[in-house]
């Protein structure tokens, strides 16, 4: 195969930059999460509007990306911690021939946390949400308790020996001032990764702008982050909404949509068997828009 995810740098290789198939798939398996983050794509109302991910679902689910070539999941929410079936649901993946990755806030149910940080192994990447110094992360997210929630989980991880840990921080205007102080932080955790996200208006709350930054200060952001961190020991990566052309998300509702740069999905349509082939006739007639190359600021 030319075009080829490679699990350990958690990134696609091949001779173009492009993917013949849709390679990978963000899977938001539940709407439900116990944070209310003034960025987020999950509308209140979506949370009581989805399917219930059964071992029959999930099967059928991973044979429809076998199907469509897809070679990993990242598997999020809401909050993937909340799925009943998570275990399930990884280990069909991996069984079917894909990998996966997990993002995560860290706060879920007492039974996932515990098999996440056991079966760590299972993952290319655990990728836990994390959006600033205490203050503003509580503020964004909606929840006085949430940093020390998320940093605890954090820290059992790279405590349990995980070296797959990354952090994903999307730069809000409450951070615009605090960055070298986070920075410093996130030094101190040593995570493997940590990827700077430019807020999306996909499905956005009345709250959305409210923290939204423009691109310039998104941009401003990673270049002070880049002079602080050591890219020897954290690799820094970026998502600018420009790089959505290239997601694809899978959603609740079993609905399957093509991101865009914009609140609008380029194509929307149930995830069925009859929608396979007009799925993989799309990828294949607008190969620009599938998964590219991962950038990134620093280079291993």
């Amino acid at each position: 195969m030319s075009f080829q995810y490679d699990g350990v740098r958690n990134t696609f290789l091949g001779d173009s930059q492009y993917s013949p198939d849709i390679a990978q798939i963000m899977w938001h398996t539940t709407h439900d999460c116990q944070l209310n983050c003034k960025f987020c794509f999950s509308k209140p109302v979506q949370r009581t509007n989805h399917v219930v991910y059964d071992g029959a679902l999930i099967d059928s689910t991973v044979q429809l990306f076998k199907s469509l070539g897809v070679q990993k999941v990242d598997i999020s929410g809401g909050e993937p911690l909340l799925l009943a079936n998570l275990p399930y649901l990884v280990e069909a993946c991996i069984s079917g021939g894909v990998a996966v990755t997990i993002t995560t806030s860290g706060i879920g149910s007492i039974n996932n946390t515990k098999w996440v940080m056991n079966n760590w192994q299972c993952f290319s990447r655990v990728i836990v949400s994390l959006h600033g110094i205490e203050d503003v992360h509580n503020e964004v997210c909606g929840d006085q308790n949430a940093f020390g929630k998320t940093t605890a989980f954090l820290q059992s991880m790279l405590a349990a020996g995980c070296d797959r840990v990354r952090i994903n921080t999307v730069v809000t205007k409450n951070m615009l001032p605090h960055w070298l102080e986070f920075a410093n932080f996130i030094s101190l955790l040593n995570p493997k990764e940590w990827c700077v996200i430019e807020p999306h208006p996909a499905n956005k709350l009345s709250t959305f702008d409210l923290v939204k930054v423009s691109h310039s200060e998104y941009c401003d952001s990673v270049n002070t982050i880049t002079k602080i961190v050591d890219s020897s020991q954290t690799l820094l990566l970026t998502r600018t909404n420009s790089d959505y052309s290239s997601y694809w998300a899978l959603y609740p509702d079993q609905h399957i949509c093509h991101l865009s740069d914009t609140e609008d999905s380029l194509i929307r349509m149930e995830f069925t068997p009859a929608n396979i082939e007009r799925l993989r006739n799309y990828a294949k007639s607008y190969p620009q828009h599938c998964i590219k190359i991962k950038r990134r600021i620093n280079h291993e």
